[in-house]
């Protein structure tokens, strides 16, 4: 019997230990956790104000927009030029040979005696 009393004694001990190591294992971890994120709020905070002060000169501003908005429409409209003039110089050459085939041709037929 009292083996028994010691033993629920020796269980309920372990439980309220394994317990209060778990409750401080959480506090710390959570107070850990809270002081990342408040040093990595600290940091983004810097960088969004250095942003924000160079983005309040509204030449800035215009100039980001522009380029942001511009740029990619001019290099667009150059690679559909380089495109364009590349089929149109391939067109040339290929109605060229065809001409001169047709051409050759013509006089292949005119220059065979008819019988």
């Amino acid at each position: 019997m009292f083996r028994q009393v010691m033993g629920v004694h020796q269980g309920t001990v372990d439980s309220y230990l394994e317990e209060v190591l778990c409750n401080t294992v959480e506090q710390a971890a959570q107070s850990r956790a809270l002081t990342e994120a408040r040093l990595k709020a600290a940091k983004i905070n810097q960088v969004v104000d250095t942003l924000e002060a160079s983005a309040q000169d509204p030449e800035v501003v215009v100039r980001e927009l522009v380029h942001s908005f511009n740029l990619p429409h001019v290099q667009r409209e150059v690679v559909q030029r380089r495109a364009a003039n590349e089929n149109k110089r391939f067109s040339e050459a290929a109605r060229g040979a065809l001409d001169e085939t047709y051409k050759r041709v013509t006089e292949d037929i005119l220059q065979v005696p008819q019988e």
